[in-house]
């Protein structure tokens, strides 16, 4: 019997996972479904961006690159309206050439716009100093909109969960099992940790090609705090659907698995969600987890996170 065939008479006992709220349908070549920092792996089409959330969750250089460009676009704008006005209506801007009275416009928006004044430029005339009213609004509502997007990044929850690169199937009481670590990467506290583990596989039924998920017992899905690392365990028994598929089977079924682990944050004062995945190639035999932490002449236990990652061969 093939392992398509014994994998789907196994699957009909095992119990399902949650709607995860992800077909099931599969079609031609697709990639893993959940990437390795969480994110699903799919491009909605046709979706509602919210330009406050894009904001808030970009990478930081991005979002400083943004800040200074907006402000540069604004002077430059502003600058060009100065021009457009004529400079001889700012007092302090000798008039030169081009350059030179765009230059000196673009600095006199800088002051405006930053409301700082300085007393050198000023406006004269109507006309400019309607425009230079108008820009210290812009500049206003610009700085409080920039203000309040970073204090949004500083303030906002950091899931600084850290898992292991690779998952092992390693010996665990007699039994096989697959093993996962994951710790958390900042020094506040997380308490009232669960976990749970996901297996998706690709099985052909009826000649159609299928996704099914289902939910692995762990060996211990809860702990209390999480000072060290947390090695989530599920032991692969004959109640397991992983049980005897070996690494080409791993590969031919498009296994796929699920680490979920939430958590109470002390510091934030609410509970953190974080997730991964694992797939063939993410996947050790016969391999351990080295140990990342040792007892210090003082006592101390000391935690290598950069250990995180190392596993060893088993003992002879």
């Amino acid at each position: 019997m093939s392992v398509q065939s014994k994998t789907k008479e196994r699957f009909a006992k095992y119990h399902r996972a949650d709607d995860l709220g992800i077909s099931s349908k599969v079609e031609g070549a697709h990639k893993r479904t959940l990437n390795k920092n969480g994110t699903f792996n799919i491009n909605r089409i046709g979706g509602q961006v919210n330009l406050y959330h894009k904001l808030i969750d970009t990478h930081w250089v991005h979002f400083i690159a943004l800040i200074f460009l907006g402000y540069l676009i604004e002077n430059i704008l502003f600058a060009f309206i100065y021009m457009a006005i004529g400079v001889e209506n700012i007092s302090g801007i000798v008039s030169g050439s081009f350059a030179h009275n765009l230059s000196q416009a673009f600095f006199f928006s800088a002051q405006t716009v930053t409301t700082v004044g300085y007393g050198v430029l000023a406006p004269k005339g109507g006309w400019t100093s309607f425009a230079a009213a108008l820009e210290a609004v812009i500049g206003l509502l610009s700085f409080s909109l920039a203000t309040g997007l970073f204090y949004g990044r500083f303030t906002r929850p950091r899931k600084a969960f850290l898992y292991s690169e690779v998952a092992v199937i390693t010996p665990y009481e007699n039994q096989n099992s697959i093993q996962v670590r994951v710790a958390y990467k900042q020094n506040n506290l997380m308490l009232d940790l669960e976990a749970s583990m996901i297996l998706t596989m690709v099985v052909n039924e009826n000649g159609v090609q299928r996704r099914k998920y289902h939910t692995l017992k762990l060996e211990t899905s809860k702990v209390v705090t999480l000072p060290l690392n947390w090695n989530i365990v599920h032991i692969i028994n004959e109640e397991s659907p992983l049980y005897e598929i070996y690494p080409t089977d791993f590969k031919d079924l498009e296994c796929e698995i699920f680490v979920l682990v939430k958590g109470f944050s002390e510091t934030y004062g609410q509970v953190l969600h974080s997730r991964t995945s694992y797939i063939h190639d993410e996947i050790r035999w016969g391999k351990k987890f080295k140990v990342p932490y040792s007892t210090g002449k003082d006592g101390n236990t000391y935690f290598d996170l950069e250990m995180m990652h190392e596993v060893e061969e088993l003992a002879s």
